[in-house]
C-alpha cells in the first residue's frame, strides 16, 4: 500500500515532467481538472495521537481480505503553476506545451 499523499506527490512530479517535455512542441494541451479515483484503507495511528492515515490499496492486494475497511475516494485536482514573473505568486493555468505553432494562422487571436 502507498500513502495517499505519496500518490498525489508522484502525480505532481509526472505532470511537471510532461510540462517540461512539452515545452516548444507544436501540439499542446491545457491541463483541466484531473479526477483521481482510488480505493483507500483508513488506519488510525495510535502512536500519532489518533491521526488517521489514508493508504492507497495496490491492485495486487486481494479486495476480499480487507473489504470492510476499503473506501472509494474521488479527488478532483486542478493543476496550476505559480507565475514566476508575478511577485504576488499569482497562479496561472498549466500548459503542457505552448499554444502557438510557427506559421499557423489562428483566427480570433
Amino acid at each position: 500500500m502507498i500513502e495517499l499523499s505519496k500518490v498525489i506527490q508522484d502525480l505532481r512530479e509526472e505532470i511537471s515532467l510532461a510540462v517540461s517535455a512539452g515545452a516548444g512542441e507544436a501540439i499542446q494541451f491545457e491541463l483541466g481538472t484531473i479526477v483521481l479515483e482510488t480505493h483507500v484503507e483508513m488506519k488510525v495511528d495510535v502512536e500519532a495521537k489518533g491521526k488517521v492515515r489514508f493508504w492507497v490499496v495496490d491492485a495486487s492486494v486481494s479486495a476480499g481480505a480487507s473489504r470492510t475497511s476499503l473506501h472509494k475516494v474521488t479527488i478532483p485536482l486542478t493543476p496550476t503553476m505559480v507565475n514566476p514573473a508575478d511577485p504576488t505568486g499569482a497562479r496561472v493555468p498549466t500548459q503542457v506545451a505552448d499554444d502557438t505553432v510557427s506559421g499557423e494562422d489562428r483566427p480570433g487571436r
